[in-house]
């Protein structure tokens, strides 16, 4: 079976199961994290990015002022942000969708490194067996869709590692460079890239 077939069929299959109560309104413990966001998003866009200077801030429904929420990284809320305005839509399944798809991109970054350690023509079964893994894990599989500082930090972690060269890859300055300016996105994403930033490079 050739590589893009294995890598297109855990693709869809990651995509099927993400996509599983993807319109439901917020209801569970977990979705706690996508009304946040969404409420955050939603303040960037009524009072604008110069009143929120890009931060993190609930609107007051007493009040109608902004109220900070500084616990994470700000690039979620203007992901979001960024996705509302341009659906005109801000439901869930817009704020899950929107993240869906960042994580399937990140799949498939993975799916090359995976390509690398594991020839596919070689290997075929050890490589698939990584995939599916990745696939159907739940913290892909049914957090990939969460809006959540989580999944646009592994994407920007993974682009990062991709930009700077992976295993035998030649790193050049500005490869450097990309790698250095996909980690900043990751770490305004989320804290916990940082640390994954040290652990690559040591």
């Amino acid at each position: 079976m050739k590589t893009g077939v294995i890598v297109t069929c855990f693709a869809l299959l990651l995509g099927g199961l993400m996509a599983l109560h993807i319109s439901d309104p917020w209801q569970f413990p977990n979705d706690d994290n996508g009304a946040w966001f969404s409420a955050i998003a939603k303040s960037h866009i009524h009072s604008g990015l110069k009143a929120t200077s890009g931060q993190d801030f609930f609107t007051s429904k007493e009040t109608n002022e902004l109220v900070p929420y500084l616990h994470h990284p700000p690039l979620p809320g203007l992901i979001l942000a960024a996705a509302f305005s341009i659906t005109g839509n801000d439901s869930p399944v817009t704020a899950r969708l929107t993240f869906a798809l960042l994580h399937l991109i990140a799949f498939g970054v993975i799916a090359r490194f995976a390509g690398r350690i594991w020839n596919p023509v070689r290997n075929p079964l050890l490589f698939s067996c990584a995939l599916a893994v990745c696939a159907t894990v739940p913290m892909s599989a049914f957090y990939g869709k969460m809006p959540n500082h989580e999944v646009p930090g592994l994407l920007f972690f993974v682009l990062g590692v991709l930009a700077w060269g992976f295993l035998n890859d030649a790193t050049s300055k500005g490869r450097v460079f990309l790698a250095l300016a996909a980690w900043l996105f990751a770490v305004f994403a989320s804290w916990h890239a940082a640390i994954c930033i040290c652990g690559w490079l040591v």
